[in-house]
């Protein structure tokens, strides 16, 4: 089951936000994300799972994902702008209603639906 690693992971990599400002927004290079940009977008791909998690619940399969656009979001959801006080507590928000989604899904046996389409190529979730 995923839920006991979901329930561990925000608090194990919480204390790496816990640095220089500077340092979290700073990015290696252009085409590399800094460790705020990293932390939000783990945030984010928790948050989608649970909505395709909770998808293949309420469609039939094999469902339709939506590509969850990993640049776009950095870009147009300002991750390099957001508070390096607020992800941590976003992170166990977000794998907190994963672990739910994960129950759910559990409770109905359907482990086997967890796979669509998204941009054409099939995914699992």
């Amino acid at each position: 089951m995923v839920v006991p690693s979901l329930r561990e992971f925000p608090q194990r990599h919480a204390m790496e936000l816990a640095c220089d400002d500077a340092a979290l927004r700073r990015r290696p290079s252009a085409d590399v994300w800094s460790a705020l940009e990293y932390a939000c977008h783990v945030r984010d791909v928790l948050l989608v799972m649970r909505e395709r998690v909770l998808q293949v619940l309420r469609e039939p399969s094999p469902p339709a994902f939506t590509p969850m656009g990993r640049d776009e979001r950095v870009r147009d959801d300002r991750y390099a702008e957001q508070s390096p006080n607020d992800v941590p507590r976003q992170i166990t928000d977000a794998a907190a209603m994963l672990a739910l989604a994960d129950l759910r899904v559990n409770a109905f046996l359907d482990w086997h639906r967890l796979r669509g389409l998204a941009g054409g190529c099939e995914r699992t979730v």
